[in-house]
């Protein structure tokens, strides 16, 4: 197996990983979002929207790292997973963005939002640019 397989299968793992670990850390922030509302928060509506978004980002990184898996043998995996890749960063980016903004400074369900839903699909779409280049 080549090298840019071998990347290509470690970061479909990783957006696996990334994408079960971003759905416990969505719930969990939506779950601290929705106990804000109760206490009159101004800003629990931007909290929750944004964890939404990043639980059904984090659902569609787990897809596209199962696709990932499934298809590393397959000849133009790489160019047919990056859109998706690039889907992902761009949803789990708008989800950091307002869950970021409605919550200010404190949250710890971000930082895991950060590591695995924009660095997993960054490392993801590198790899499917490498291998789109190796084929």
């Amino acid at each position: 197996m080549t090298t840019q397989k071998v990347l290509f299968r470690i970061a479909s793992i990783l957006m696996i990983v990334g994408g079960a670990a971003n759905i416990i850390s969505g719930i969990i922030g939506m779950i601290g979002g929705i106990t804000l509302a109760h206490w009159g928060y101004g800003k629990a509506g931007l909290i929750i929207v944004g964890f939404i978004i990043t639980i059904l980002a984090a659902i569609y990184q787990l897809i596209v790292g199962i696709q990932g898996t499934k298809n590393v043998h397959t000849p133009g995996a790489g160019a047919k997973l990056f859109v998706p890749g690039i889907i992902v960063l761009v949803a789990q980016f708008i989800g950091f963005l307002l869950a970021a903004i409605g919550a200010g400074s404190g949250a710890g369900s971000i930082i895991v939002s950060v590591l695995f839903g924009l660095g997993c699909p960054i490392f993801f779409i590198i790899t499917c640019v490498l291998r789109k280049k190796a084929e």
